[in-house]
């Protein structure tokens, strides 16, 4: 089903899946901003892997994704944003974004699922516990702006585990943080072991 949807102000649509899993946002759809900062909310439970075939979006600033599996997704055709989110957990997180746009990315439970940045502005990365995970920010297209990553690894005793690798490229500045999680009372056992 085709719609086309305008608005003024500050708005924020919710789209994605509703009710029992039905999509909101379908193929051949028009969402035109208008005045004010407006939102997109895209929420999957599944994977979010494209936008609709044939969505049309104009006027709208800021993009959220909140995936329940991983996320893939392009939004460098949308010239209008200036800001775009992406949030899931222990699961892929591929963003690429337009040269104008800020691009905020966060991955709980990280383990061993990539995370993967291309293109933005200014762009911060945020991942907890990570174990192999390798991540990597503007490998294809580089950021016009800052770039801020940090990434905290997940602590198994007794692994001998390597944390995985952070590679970026481009950025006016870089600022990356990389720590090893380890709780107080992962520390009082690691020092225990070396005795």
């Amino acid at each position: 089903m085709y719609a086309t949807l305008v608005q003024a102000a500050d708005d924020t649509f919710t789209a994605g899946e509703g009710a029992a899993g039905a999509a909101t946002l379908t193929a051949g759809d028009t969402l035109v901003g208008g005045a004010g900062v407006d939102t997109i909310r895209f929420v999957e439970t599944g994977a979010v892997t494209a936008l609709p075939v044939g969505l049309d979006i104009t006027g709208v600033e800021v993009f959220t994704a909140i995936g329940g599996n991983a996320i893939t997704l392009d939004l460098s055709a949308l010239t209008s944003l200036t800001t775009v989110n992406s949030t899931n957990a222990a699961q892929l997180n591929n963003i690429t974004a337009g040269a104008a746009a800020d691009v905020n990315m966060t991955i709980t439970s990280q383990t061993a699922a990539a995370a993967t940045i291309n293109g933005g502005k200014d762009v911060t990365a945020t991942m907890t516990g990570a174990t192999t995970a390798a991540s990597s920010i503007g490998v294809t297209t580089a950021a016009t702006g800052a770039v801020v990553a940090s990434t905290q690894h997940l602590y198994v005793d007794g692994t001998g585990q390597t944390m995985g690798t952070v590679t970026i490229t481009g950025g006016t500045t870089i600022t990356s943080t990389q720590t090893d999680g380890h709780t107080a009372a992962e520390l009082a056992r690691q020092l225990a072991d070396s005795d």
